[in-house]
């Protein structure tokens, strides 16, 4: 069961709303329906700390940009004395169209560079994943312009009900096993 949900993403105003930084979204939505707020104690992220069914859930923003995500998922681990198994990262797929969500207990990192930054940084891709639908990407662009580019207006309603189901998928495992995430949200 989850006990860290990390949101991937890259800080700063000139990030809010692009397809990379759905991780955060998707850690904001959880916080605000747990009435809290993001703090920060550390300079390489935000957290809040909320509470589900007596299950205490760290939710968690890395400042470190998303190509360097590694070093909060190893920091939190030796902090927190937790397996990677417990930490959830939460990522925008350009491979997945708009409004699918995919949760893997462990798997390769597609070629994404924050699942690849905290698999290197943990030396181990054991960790679980839920990757949020930003695509498909258009031929002929190039990823990174496409997924530091913001959703079109026809976008925005898929989107925020993948934002939805991504929260609650998130904190269903925190109570319940992966397995079960996985037959009861991938689609």
């Amino acid at each position: 069961m989850i006990s860290v949900i990390i949101g991937l993403g890259n800080p700063g105003r000139k990030y809010e709303s692009t397809r990379h930084n759905i991780g955060f979204e998707v850690a904001d939505l959880i916080a605000a329906k747990f009435d809290r707020s993001f703090v920060q104690t550390h300079p390489d992220f935000l957290y809040a700390s909320i509470t589900h069914k007596t299950k205490p859930i760290l939710l968690v923003k890395p400042l470190t940009f998303m190509n360097l995500s590694g070093k909060v998922a190893v920091l939190l681990k030796h902090r927190l004395e937790i397996d990677p198994e417990q930490m959830l990262a939460v990522v925008d797929d350009f491979n997945l169209p708009v409004g699918r969500i995919r949760i893997r207990k462990e798997g390769s990192d597609g070629g994404h560079n924050g699942l690849q930054s905290i698999a290197n940084s943990l030396n181990n891709s054991a960790f679980p994943r839920l990757r949020m639908g930003v695509g498909p990407l258009p031929e002929g662009v190039d990823p990174a312009s496409f997924v530091l580019g913001r959703f079109s207006e026809s976008e925005l309603e898929p989107v925020k009900k993948s934002l939805e189901i991504a929260a609650e998928s998130a904190i269903f495992m925190a109570v319940h096993q992966i397995d079960e995430a996985m037959n009861r949200y991938n689609r």
